[in-house]
Order: C-alpha cells, then sequence, then structure tokens
C-alpha cells in the first residue's frame, strides 16, 4: 500500500520498511501471493495455542 501511495511510509515498522527500501511493488506482489504451502487455512479456538 506504502508503494502505492495508499499509506504513509512513516507507517512502517521493521521488516516492512526494510522490504519497501528493498523490493519492487512487482516483487512485493509475487510475495504476497505466494502460496502457503502446508499450512491450515484456518484453526479453531484453542487449538490456535
Amino acid at each position: 500500500a506504502a508503494k502505492r501511495g495508499e499509506a504513509d511510509r512513516s507507517d512502517l515498522k521493521g521488516a516492512s520498511r526494510e522490504m519497501y527500501d528493498s523490493m519492487t511493488e512487482a516483487e512485493l506482489e509475487e510475495l504476497a501471493a505466494t502460496p502457503r504451502k502446508g499450512k491450515p487455512e484456518h484453526v479453531a479456538g484453542d487449538r490456535a495455542r
């Protein structure tokens, strides 16, 4: 969102700030679209701990 101007860069912290500085918008979109292999879609209730 910061790369597109939808959020302020000053709101970014830590890893998100580093990714903003070092990656293109296309690289960030590709990273966000990466499937989460082997991860459950949802863990209900107290099983999440």
